[in-house]
């Protein structure tokens, strides 16, 4: 592998190093990644350990009562299709 461009062919790995001058210990030590790298074929769906594997990661939703009477019936369906009848009434309730 000699440039960033002879990555397109590349699917799974937990970290890649690109040219002559990259060797797997720059990542180990110095590059970030480290060397906590998937082994036995686990780079299929995970990538090395990183700082994000140590952070707490908190989303927040917030629809406004025009969004929720656009989106609402959707999530209705969608509750209702999986048998959780609660979740649909709760949607339904703040519609009114």
């Amino acid at each position: 592998m000699d440039s960033p461009a002879d990555l397109k062919w590349v699917r799974n790995a937990g970290s890649v190093f690109v040219g002559a001058y990259s060797p797997q210990s720059m990542g180990d030590y110095i590059s970030g990644p480290n060397h906590v790298l998937p082994t036995g074929r686990v780079g299929r769906i995970r990538g090395g350990l990183s700082v994000m594997d140590f952070l707490k990661i908190i989303t927040v939703q917030q629809y406004t009562r025009r969004a929720l009477r656009a989106l609402g019936p959707h999530t209705i369906a969608l509750a209702e299709s999986e048998g959780l009848v609660a979740h649909a009434q709760s949607v339904r309730v703040r519609m009114r």
